[in-house]
């Protein structure tokens, strides 16, 4: 049975990221797949180059080290997962209908699916137990805390400010959808990780070393994404500053050291 279910999340990672690899190139290489306005299409365009050239080869090497039944390979899978369903959430829920509908459909279905069986899977006490004891739990807990704080703050005072002044944020009126998806992904998915996360790894409590795993290498990859949108919708002039990519590349570089931290204070001996 727990080799059925290895292989079942093993099988499903792989779909996953097989689907992923066709629709960002899909992206990148289709000049008609978007629907949406110029300054949507840009940040997509910049998004699928990440994920095609850091989020997939990230994800295949999770898949190696999970197929040898390593700790590494159990976190970076674990860390991927959430990335391809929160990445391909915003596709899902904010993209213009277009031809890749069904495959974003798919990695965000088959992303909760093989997340349970791998949360299942997980022995937390013995993976939180790889830790280092000297693993500075201090300054990664107080690093999630302190960017999930401003996330929310950020995102909580746009519609406090539509509710005070009935006006609606740029941040929607710019990529002219309906509703934000950006505010309710973050709101749900990453601004409590964080909280929780960085609580309980600063009580060094053995959520809190997986939890930290995941949202910093989540992280770290999807904030380079959005550094790429940024980059991209720059360049393309659709924006006429780098505003954003000044507060996103910060964010992923600080994501990117403390998941250094965190593998570096695994040890395999224990």
């Amino acid at each position: 049975m727990e080799k059925e279910k290895f292989n079942m999340v093993y099988l499903l990672s792989l779909i996953i990221v097989i689907l992923m690899a066709i629709a960002s190139l899909s992206g990148i290489f289709s000049e008609n797949l978007y629907q949406d306005n110029a300054l949507v299409r840009s940040s997509w365009y910049g998004n699928d180059i990440i994920t095609m050239v850091l989020a997939v080869p990230v994800f295949m090497n999770g898949l190696i080290f999970y197929k040898k039944k390593t700790v590494i390979g159990i976190l970076i899978l674990f860390a991927m997962l959430f990335y391809s369903l929160y990445n391909y959430a915003f596709y899902l829920f904010g993209a213009a209908f277009n031809n890749m509908f069904l495959i974003y459909v798919a990695i965000f279905s088959l992303s909760i699916f093989a997340l349970l069986l791998l949360i299942r899977k997980i022995d937390i006490k013995k993976t939180a137990e790889k830790f280092k004891p000297e693993t500075p739990v201090k300054v990664i807990g107080w690093y999630m805390i302190i960017v999930g704080i401003i996330l929310g703050v950020f995102h909580t005072g746009l519609s406090l400010s539509y509710i005070f002044t009935g006006v609606i944020p740029e941040i929607i009126t710019n990529v002219a959808h309906p509703t934000n998806v950006i505010s309710a992904l973050d709101l749900s998915m990453v601004v409590p990780v964080a909280l929780i996360a960085g609580v309980n790894i600063l009580k060094k409590k053995s959520w809190g070393y997986i939890l930290a795993v995941v949202w910093n290498l989540k992280g770290f990859v999807y904030m380079s994404a959005l550094s790429s949108a940024s980059i991209v919708t720059y360049i393309n002039g659709d924006v006429q500053d780098v505003f954003q990519l000044i507060l996103w590349a910060p964010i992923a570089l600080g994501c990117f050291i403390m998941t250094f931290l965190l593998f570096k204070n695994i040890s395999f001996h224990n």
